[in-house]
């Protein structure tokens, strides 16, 4: 029932956004449209892992977490579904933004203001949006309190750098902590232009090096997040930028 609830609600969303021409002026210009564009597909996938993950929790306790185990069962599509959307998600980046690598006429600095304003208006909005909907939220449930702790934690949420917490209320009740991949996205955003001066002062020689060792750096700082940080962050998925 809840794959074909998936599957109806993507279908109708489909058609709904053609027939309102929302696709017009979305795509990029590279050639690549179908890729970058299956990208939302597989952010659809990890949102409806989550969706099904509450409507099961209100029959029932969710007992698809790592130590569920079935060789062939509809519990490993709950299980696996958003590691999968998000891995994939995660190939694909890197595929798109580590070919501004090859951008030899533009200036490091028009690359940089290039690549994060495209960031900050694709991702901020969106983000906010999120962010608001969780205050509201937290103030109708009476689990927010207003003062200065609990503003310095929006404040720093809203930067993409918080905690789970906006002072005693838990954000991950209202979006299931979805967020922290972000954190592993700037970071790999944030690479880019520093990958992107080392390689031409380097004739492009050691490109796939270059990324490889930013990739690994980004991994060891996801490990560092996930052991001591104070919020969740999963390292795994960053080998999906090496993919």
């Amino acid at each position: 029932m809840y794959v074909l609830i998936m599957v109806v609600s993507f279908c109708l969303a489909l058609l709904f956004l053609r027939a309102t021409g929302f696709h017009k002026g979305v795509y990029n210009g590279s050639g690549i449209k179908s890729i970058s564009g299956l990208r939302a597909l597989l952010a659809s996938i990890v949102a409806f892992s989550h969706l099904v993950h509450y409507l099961y929790s209100l029959d029932g306790n969710w007992i698809f977490d790592k130590d569920y185990f079935v060789w062939f069962s509809e519990g490993n599509f709950f299980v696996n579904a958003g590691k999968f959307g998000v891995l994939l998600f995660f190939m694909i980046s890197a595929f798109l933004f580590y070919r501004w690598l090859d951008n030899d006429g533009m200036p490091a600095s028009q690359l940089t203001w290039k690549l994060l304003k495209s960031r900050v208006r694709r991702i901020v909005p969106m983000f906010w949006f999120s962010g608001l909907v969780i205050i509201l939220v937290g103030l109708a449930q009476g689990g927010l309190h207003i003062n200065a702790h609990s503003i310095t934690d929006a404040v720093l949420w809203l930067l993409f750098v918080g905690s789970y917490h906006m002072g005693d209320f838990l954000t991950a009740d209202v979006n299931a902590g979805v967020e922290w991949t972000l954190r592993l996205e700037w970071l790999l955003y944030l690479s880019i232009p520093l990958i992107f001066v080392v390689n031409r002062a380097t004739s492009g020689k050691y490109k796939t090096l270059l990324i490889l060792g930013s990739i690994g750096a980004i991994f060891c700082v996801a490990v560092a997040l996930r052991l001591w940080g104070k919020t969740y962050t999963d390292p795994r998925p960053v080998l999906g930028f090496a993919m």
